[in-house]
């Protein structure tokens, strides 16, 4: 079963050089990011979402889609991680994306989580986002894209 992790990534240490910028629906290439990672970002923000490219001073790119998150408990002006390659990507672009963020007006950075993680400024609440899987396979975490969730709203 998993839950919930509240980050505050404008408090975290972001790599140097890193740039972060907004994917549009129509885009069709990006530089440092293969093209179906284009595909899936500029897919998603056809649904919505906020599509992000990182990019590191080395020329790597990293994707991340993320939508607002409407919380009833909490009233944290927050946006859900709905996809990344890896939640390890998240942790080191989480200082760029924070601060980028903080610029728009949110501050936290909800994401799909086992327990507590000690890489990032926040906090892990087990009453909030249950998802269950049934079979022998976990699913990834940090990756919710195309699913009802994404497509249909929160």
């Amino acid at each position: 079963m998993r839950r919930l992790f509240f980050s505050f990534p404008a408090l975290s240490h972001s790599a140097k050089g890193m740039r972060v910028e907004i994917v549009q629906q129509d885009a069709q290439t990006i530089d440092g990011l293969p093209k179906a990672d284009v595909a899936l970002l500029a897919r998603h923000a056809a649904y919505g979402c906020l599509s992000l490219a990182c990019r590191a001073a080395d020329g790597r790119g990293f994707p991340f889609v993320l939508q607002p998150m409407r919380t009833r408990r909490i009233a944290l002006p927050a946006m859900q991680l709905i996809y990344c390659h890896d939640v390890a990507d998240y942790v080191a672009c989480a200082g760029a994306i924070g601060r980028f963020l903080l610029r728009r007006g949110r501050i936290a950075v909800a994401l799909d989580a086992n327990g507590r993680m000690k890489d990032l400024v926040g906090f892990y609440r087990e009453l909030r986002g249950r998802k269950y899987f049934k079979g022998p396979q976990c699913p990834r975490l940090a990756d919710l894209s195309d699913t009802e969730l994404v497509i249909y709203g929160p």
